[in-house]
């Protein structure tokens, strides 16, 4: 399983909430979960970009999250192949 959450700058910066995201972070991990987070505008001005470190992670997670037709599909449209992202954290968090 994945989550995929989107953390503006002004939600998400202050020392709290930084720790509350890590609970989160920790509390997922150790469910075997996938935690991804893109800021807003990771999302608005790449957005081909976060869709590709979705697909990476789940192209490499088991049990297999895609078929190998979809990984083929993958193949075809240049996203890349890698070891799946355990945590992904925007710039300005770390």
């Amino acid at each position: 399983m994945i989550i995929v959450e989107c953390d503006g700058k002004d939600f998400h910066s202050s020392p709290e909430q930084r720790q509350n995201d890590a609970k989160k972070n920790k509390l997922a991990a150790s469910k075997g979960i996938v935690l991804l987070r893109f800021t807003g505008s990771e999302i608005h001005c790449a957005p081909n970009d976060c869709l590709a470190k979705i697909l990476q992670t789940m192209r490499f997670m088991r049990p297999a999250q895609l078929t190998q037709a979809q990984c083929d599909l993958l193949d075809a449209a240049g996203i890349k192949r890698h070891p799946p992202l355990r945590t992904y954290e925007p710039d300005w968090q770390a």
